[in-house]
């Protein structure tokens, strides 16, 4: 048995539903658990293994087990962080009457048996574009949050704890999925405040379902994968009957282009997760989601992008001189003086020097010099299945 069916087996224990892969778990050896162990890790889902180690009352070796507890026990410890970081966040927020919509894991890990089940490594939260430099100021200066800089659709700050916190004024590039991203433009136009008065805003289910599935879509497509996380989100909201009006749902999916990647990320997170079936289609997603591991990998990357433009050459020429909408999202000064683009096409070329970047975009090259004809087609095919072309 696969060791990518056993680690979903413990996701699944964790989240309370039946397995029946125990008696291959309890029979793992040393080697066996270790090699689970590093494939868990591999997707950042320690915590979830150990979860489920603990509900089927499993014996790994001792090492494991002491590994496990850890990773449960730093789980738990970032979980309270998050609460704690969120709650003075939007308190400060509301005190200087700026509106926002905290996103993503702050909602779903009210939905798994118990918060630290829904690991974040950071906060994400949107703010008006008109109101980003106010919130800037609030999180520097009154609690003393460490500003990185702008990008290309968020603003990456520190808090003093260490946690990351990312400020976002856009969520999909319109260049990615040009449809999606038309529609969570709007995206103010779905949010309601939590109570009466309040700054902080919440989305309707079939809005925030709809925006899971896009970010879901984004990175398959800009990274080469989305982990398996995604996938178990989707279950959960699934099972908690949170997705919304059907009809309202499916009319935004259909309107952003996202229909077809979400019956199939929905026969994938239905067959690793609730005991369905395995479709072709869920096949070929999952096979390519547990290759590119919770960040995806430049392989896939280069595959995906390459399948997209249909040859190596006018993908490494993107990559070297992307379009001006590109180019403007990075360096705002564009917009005004839209003359500098050849001179910035070269600060962009010489950026990775002095960034460290030059080890990856290396990587790259060389796997893209390696891509395959046919490893080119098997991307194509699958953004063609998935309705991502």
């Amino acid at each position: 048995m696969r060791y990518e069916t056993l680690m979903l087996a413990l996701c699944r224990a964790a989240l309370g539903e039946e397995i029946g892969e125990r008696d291959s778990l309890a029979s793992l050896d040393g080697a066996g658990w270790a090699s689970l162990y590093r494939l868990a890790k591999h997707h950042d889902l320690v915590h979830l293994a150990a979860r489920g180690v603990s509900v089927l009352s499993l014996s790994p070796p001792k090492e494991i087990l002491s590994e496990l507890g850890r990773q449960e026990m730093i789980a738990l410890y970032r979980s309270e962080q998050v609460s704690f970081e969120l709650a003075s966040l939007t308190e400060a927020l509301c005190r200087a009457k700026i509106v926002h919509l905290p996103l993503k894991g702050s909602h779903l890990r009210t939905l798994y048996p118990s918060p630290e089940l829904r690991l974040s490594c950071d906060i994400d939260l949107l703010v008006r574009r008109e109101d980003l430099a106010s919130a800037r100021e609030t999180l520097t200066a009154e609690l003393g949050y460490t500003d990185n800089g702008e990008g290309t659709h968020d603003v990456q700050t520190v808090a003093p704890s260490g946690l990351h916190v990312e400020l976002h004024f856009n969520l999909i590039e319109p260049d990615v999925l040009p449809e999606a991203a038309d529609l969570l433009s709007r995206i103010w136009e779905h949010a309601n405040p939590i109570c009466d008065g309040s700054h902080t805003l919440r989305l309707s289910d079939e809005f925030f379902y709809f925006y899971h599935i896009a970010h879901m879509a984004k990175h398959l497509t800009v990274t080469g994968g989305c982990g398996v996380r995604p996938f178990l989100d989707l279950f959960v909201l699934s099972r908690a009957g949170r997705c919304g009006d059907a009809a309202a749902r499916s009319a935004l999916l259909s309107r952003g282009g996202l229909a077809a990647f979400e019956a199939a990320a929905l026969e994938l997170a239905g067959a690793w997760l609730g005991g369905g079936e395995m479709t072709p289609r869920a096949e070929a997603l999952g096979e390519f989601i547990l290759t590119g591991g919770v960040y995806g990998v430049v392989e896939n990357r280069v595959a995906v992008a390459a399948g997209k433009r249909k040859n190596r050459f006018t993908y490494v020429l993107s990559r070297f001189f992307p379009p001006f909408s590109t180019m403007a999202r990075r360096y705002p000064l564009l917009k005004r003086v839209p003359i500098l683009l050849p001179f910035l096409y070269i600060v962009r070329l010489l950026s990775p020097i002095w960034s460290g970047r030059a080890r990856i975009l290396m990587r790259e090259a060389k796997a893209t010099g390696a891509l395959t004809k046919e490893e080119r087609g098997g991307a194509e095919a699958l953004l063609s299945e998935l309705g991502l072309h």
